[in-house]
């Protein structure tokens, strides 16, 4: 189902290090599907090169994902992690956790390249 309501372009989603937008009018499954393929394929290019011996290295991203408790959380983080996984890379869903729980989760594992967490913000959205 189609959510009706203005759509921001993605240079007013994104923020910084951050995808802002209300759901589900500008930030939905679909989008968060994209975006998600877009990451993971950015970088698997960045961590993929060239060997010593020439050969070509291709590498899977790892990437961790955790959510808030939020119902629509669990939608956004499946659309995720379907977006991650069709791209190739390797995903641990930790489940529902804070900021310090993907934190620890990515930096604990020496080969996680990120970590994705889809949570509420107590920051109004501003489109000014």
């Amino acid at each position: 189902m189609a959510a009706k309501g203005p759509l921001l372009e993605i240079d007013q989603l994104l923020q910084g290090v951050r995808l802002r937008g209300r759901i589900p009018v500008e930030l939905n499954d679909d989008v968060a599907y994209r975006v998600a393929r877009g990451y993971a394929q950015f970088l698997a290019q960045d961590l993929s090169g060239s060997r010593r011996d020439g050969a070509e290295c291709t590498v899977s991203p790892r990437i961790v994902v955790g959510r808030d408790i939020r119902l629509s959380s669990a939608a956004l983080t499946d659309a995720v992690c379907r977006g991650l996984n069709d791209s190739g890379a390797d995903v641990y869903d930790i489940g529902i956790c804070g900021t310090e729980g993907v934190y620890f989760a990515t930096f604990d594992a020496v080969t996680t390249a990120a970590s994705w967490l889809p949570q509420a913000t107590i920051h109004p959205i501003t489109t000014a």
